[in-house]
């Protein structure tokens, strides 16, 4: 899946989660901001998210005390 963010903190690393709302996310990938603040990165969804009613995306900084999170979707199947 695409993950797109804008307003984020410029050139900063940052990891990709998911998981259950209210829940320990599962890092995904790890990415970088550009210098604008922008952050667009393709992630492989994970086999066990399938299914689920509601799974959530985090972006958070590597380096830093801030995390913003998507709202809660459900994946309802993987594209090959």
């Amino acid at each position: 899946m695409t993950v797109s963010a804008k307003g984020l903190p410029a050139d900063t690393g940052v990891v990709i989660g998911g998981g259950a709302p209210r829940t320990a996310y599962e890092v995904l990938q790890q990415a970088r901001t550009s210098a604008d603040g922008t952050l667009q990165a393709t992630v492989r969804v994970p086999d066990w998210s399938t299914g689920q009613e509601r799974f959530v995306l985090t972006v958070a900084a590597e380096e830093a005390e801030w995390k913003v999170r998507s709202a809660p979707f459900q994946i309802t199947g993987t594209k090959l």
